[in-house]
């Protein structure tokens, strides 16, 4: 079906989550490949269970400065560029009669940066379903402020999420018991702004340093006493071992996930073009690499001759990563839960 934008319609899509306990995986996307690995992966799971409508998230920053993937869309460095093709690829993949015309994706421009964005904010109706307002480098009592004004100008436009958080000068690395949301802040947060959602911090944030990340459980559980139904999760590619799914029992209605989709595809590339060199690089070039120690003589027992069957991008994408991609989100999307949407 088409792109959802409708806010009730998104609205209604978060409240089935809650209601069923399924999660609704929020996916980064800096290209359209991931589009294609995502689409491919739910259709498949869908078709494996009897559940075709497959709910879905597909998000992307703007301005954020820990990343911006709109500008990373196109080569130009450009969001707003990068928006358009977004865009456009969405609608085409997701378009009546297409491959992917059963599947219920909404869009959502994460990691919303005020000020910054405010263009995104503006060019992005007909196209965003949600967007978390990212306010989160302000005091709390500021950033309240500020996200209870932004619910008021866009809450008919947009399902808008906050962020239940206070990034300090040193990048929020304060004692443990402080740096967690508090449960009483999450109610207040939500009764005092309107948002939808809420981003709350329970250790597995991507700005925690590597010997903190942990997700706390019980602190968790006891926010979503108070919210349960409206969290979301960020820094989901910290939860190590644990299940994805297993949050939901927690409270959470979405998590977002983006690292470990490129470190899967980025790695998986890196050790074939290994595996390949005397295909991708000429003769001369493999025996200077010898030379200087950084490869082993074995890569010169082989030809050398760069090959059309290896160089290309289709290669890469096709033999390569897609695969891996795909077969990482069925994997994801398997732990969501969806089966509870049968009946």
């Amino acid at each position: 079906m088409p792109v959802i934008t409708d806010p009730r319609s998104v609205r209604a899509m978060y409240a089935e989550a809650a209601e069923k306990g399924y999660l609704i995986p929020g996916i980064g996307a800096e290209n359209r490949d991931t589009l294609e690995c995502c689409f491919v992966a739910a259709k498949r799971l869908g078709e494996e269970i009897g559940v075709p409508e497959i709910p879905l998230c597909i998000g992307v920053t703007g301005r954020y400065s820990g990343r911006s993937q709109l500008s990373n869309y196109t080569s130009l460095g450009s969001p707003v560029e990068g928006l358009i093709a977004f865009a456009d690829d969405l609608r085409e993949l997701l378009r009546g009669g297409g491959p992917f015309d059963q599947l219920r994706v909404h869009a959502h421009l994460d990691h919303g940066q005020p000020e910054l964005d405010e263009d995104l904010f503006q060019a992005g109706r007909g196209i965003f379903g949600s967007i978390m307002y990212d306010a989160s480098t302000r005091p709390l009592d500021e950033n309240r402020e500020m996200t209870a004004r932004f619910v008021e100008e866009w809450k008919d436009i947009y399902v808008i999420e906050g962020a239940v958080d206070e990034i300090t000068d040193s990048g929020g690395v304060q004692a443990e018991d402080d740096d967690l949301t508090k449960p009483e802040d999450a109610r207040r947060f939500l009764d005092e702004t309107g948002v939808d959602l809420i981003v709350v911090n329970v250790g597995t944030e991507h700005r925690a340093t590597a010997d903190r990340v942990k997700y706390h459980e019980d602190r968790a559980r006891a926010i979503g006493e108070v919210a349960g139904g409206k969290m979301v999760l960020h820094g989901s590619s910290s939860l190590g071992d644990r299940s994805v799914g297993t949050v939901a029992a927690d409270g959470f209605v979405r998590f977002n996930m983006w690292t470990a989709i490129e470190t899967t595809g980025g790695q998986a590339i890196a050790a074939d073009v290994v595996r390949n060199l005397s295909h991708l690089l000429p003769q001369d070039q493999l025996c200077a690499l010898v030379d200087e120690g950084l490869l082993g003589q074995k890569v010169l027992k082989d030809s050398g001759k760069p090959s059309l069957e290896y160089l290309p991008h289709q290669y890469r994408r096709d033999k390569v990563w897609a695969p891996v991609v795909t077969d990482f989100l069925h994997g994801v999307l398997r732990e969501c839960g969806y089966e509870r949407l049968k009946g």
